[in-house]
């Protein structure tokens, strides 16, 4: 028969109070990132609970993490069909090089076609960004769409991501009008 082996002893501490300190607090972390995405968040009315709800914003551990949540938000897309005084066509977009913080940027500023008060404002507002940047252009299509994403029943059955034109508006470039002359 054979002996057990036992292990040697440890000698000293198989933590310090710094490795400690750092593991708590990544635990309370990851905590409150758990139950931000169980949105398991109690109310705060002790100090302690403000404080850790303050934390939470500021670090992102309060995240909801929606995008794990069955409907997610469409996205918004908008094209410009643009024509000169010859009936000539070309189209342009939003997008003007590949900076990802403009394409954010532009990307929000897309998303407020979801609301009916603000298509019209909003369309006007491109299609004259669109004068400037296309001056020989006399008349521009703003097409806003939105990507059509379908649940998981309806892709199973067939349907497939899809834009839809959403909102149509026409805006023609008029010529200044001069006073009367002399």
């Amino acid at each position: 028969m054979g002996r057990s082996r036992v292990p040697p002893p440890i000698l000293g501490p198989v933590m310090t109070k710094r490795h400690a300190l750092a593991t708590a607090v990544a635990t309370c972390h990851l905590l409150l990132v758990a139950c931000s995405a169980a949105r398991v968040i109690p109310a705060p009315t002790s100090i302690v609970e403000k404080s850790l709800r303050c934390y939470g914003e500021y670090s992102g551990a309060a995240n909801g993490y929606g995008y794990f949540a069955p409907g997610v938000a469409s996205q918004w897309g908008v094209t410009f069909s643009l024509y000169d005084k010859e009936n000539n066509k070309w189209t342009d977009g939003p997008w003007s090089g590949d900076n990802n913080e403009v394409k954010l940027r532009i990307g929000t500023i897309l998303s407020m076609f979801a609301s009916d008060e603000s298509r019209e404002h909003l369309a006007a507002s491109w299609a004259g960004m669109m004068f400037a940047r296309h001056p020989k252009a006399k008349v521009v299509i703003v097409k806003s769409q939105v990507y059509i994403l379908p649940s998981m029943a309806e892709y199973q059955s067939g349907e497939r991501p899809h834009w839809e034109a959403v909102h149509v508006e026409a805006f023609a470039h008029e010529p200044e009008i001069s006073g009367p002359e002399e």
